[in-house]
């Protein structure tokens, strides 16, 4: 039989009953035992030790590898000043020379092309042993 409520009519449930197996504490989480407590602690601590630890050494190996980057910068930007000076010590001659042509210009160009093509493969070979150090260290 309905029961009505201010015009609305809602039926009733008797007769019925419910599962009330759904609410047996069979997955109860465990207690823990003051061990148990203790030892989560201890674990936690030395997390965090180690944490502090780990993050001076990130902070050294940084710091060497990136002066380890910036001396490799900066001897590659000294071996290209270099270069540019040589190129125009090396070509100044060609200003005097009274027999030019065209030749003699590529001739001494490359010339001094090629030594900087062996001095910039020292510098990335420098750079990239620096770097290795740095990262290895």
């Amino acid at each position: 039989m309905a029961i009505s409520t201010s015009g609305v009519s809602v039926p009733q449930l008797g007769g019925m009953s419910a599962d009330t197996s759904i609410y047996n504490n069979q997955n109860a989480p465990k207690s823990m035992t003051i061990g148990d407590m203790l030892d989560i602690s201890k674990k936690t601590l030395d997390l965090q030790k180690s944490r502090d630890t780990y993050q001076d050494e990130v902070a050294k190996i940084k710091a060497d590898s990136q002066f380890a980057q910036e001396s490799a910068a900066q001897n590659a930007l000294k071996t290209v000043k270099a270069h540019v000076s040589n190129l125009g010590q090396a070509t100044s001659e060609l200003m005097t020379d009274p027999d030019l042509t065209p030749e003699k210009i590529l001739k001494k160009y490359k010339s001094v092309n090629v030594n900087m093509i062996a001095c910039m493969l020292h510098v990335k070979l420098m750079f990239a042993v620096a770097v290795n150090t740095a990262n290895s260290q």
